[in-house]
């Protein structure tokens, strides 16, 4: 009887996944990648490239206590600010992702606090004493070269840009 019950089993796994299997679809075509258009904006932060987009920006909008961001152009040159972040392009997502121009990193152990200059590094911040900080770029240049000279430095153990995904509308 057990033998019975145990093949019957199998000869209904076996039709499930048969069926599963049948009723998947084929994947559609791919979508073309985007390719860089400015590699003198390009970060590589771990596996992932973002191109920063000088002339747009990600411009706020509160509703309902909820708030979207709407790709808008700008100067090159504008400054960041809470209602006009910068926007970068995530090369290996394919998507937009918005950017407020802050960078944290982390000192390796046997590195002074004190040897870090606000001049080198604008908008310094102690973020988690004693050796995480952040610094804030203004632009999308300041930023890229920001971002270059934090993680080519090796008294830093990490190196992350501040990035934002959802709540872009373009």
């Amino acid at each position: 009887m057990r033998r019975v019950i145990l093949a019957g089993a199998l000869v209904l796994l076996t039709a499930a996944a048969a069926t599963a299997s049948a009723q998947m679809a084929a994947p559609k075509q791919m979508k073309s990648m985007r390719a860089v258009t400015n590699p003198t904006m390009l970060i590589q932060d771990r596996n992932t490239q973002f191109e920063l987009l000088p002339s747009m920006r990600a411009a706020a909008h509160e509703q309902n206590g909820h708030t979207s961001h709407t790709l808008v152009s700008a100067s090159p040159q504008s400054v960041f600010t809470k209602t006009s972040l910068g926007v970068a392009f995530n090369h290996s997502l394919q998507v937009y992702v918005i950017m407020t121009g802050e960078i944290s990193f982390k000192l390796k152990a046997n590195v002074a606090p004190s040897s870090l200059s606000p001049a080198q590094y604008p908008g310094l911040t102690l973020l988690v004493a004693p050796d995480i900080f952040v610094a804030k770029a203004q632009t999308p240049a300041e930023f890229v070269n920001l971002y270059k000279s934090l993680a080519g430095n090796a008294n830093f153990e990490w190196v992350e840009p501040f990035v934002m995904y959802g709540g872009l509308v373009h």
